[in-house]
């Protein structure tokens, strides 16, 4: 024979019979296999995350049927035009050139000041 201790598993008495907390014959606990703790952690709030199931609808569900209910809201309308306002006199060149390449865009209107 080897020198080897030989391993039988049994059950302890006052543990459940789930096989979690099984024992080596010389008393000591059986190592438990276990995820890296980053894999831990996020199974534990993955877990702790779908015991909830109004968290699901407002995290999943709300933004979708919001998003939806304002793009319908707001479908419609056209982008206003933007002010911008340009400070000089009117009849000053640099001020003209400013408003005149200002005025190219249609979503920009140039207000002198």
């Amino acid at each position: 024979m080897s020198d080897v201790p030989e391993v039988i598993e049994k059950p302890d008495a006052a543990a459940p019979q789930s096989g979690a907390s099984r024992r080596r014959v010389n008393g000591e606990p059986e190592p438990r296999r276990t995820l890296h703790p980053l894999a831990e952690l996020t199974l534990t709030r993955v877990r702790e995350f779908v015991r909830e199931p109004e968290v699901i609808f407002w995290v999943f569900i709300f933004p979708v049927l919001l998003a939806c209910a304002l793009g319908i809201a707001f479908r419609n309308t056209a982008p206003e035009k933007v002010r911008v306002a340009v400070e000089g006199d009117v009849g000053a060149a640099n001020v003209s050139q400013v408003v005149g390449a200002l005025a190219k865009s249609e979503d920009v209107e140039p207000v002198v000041l």
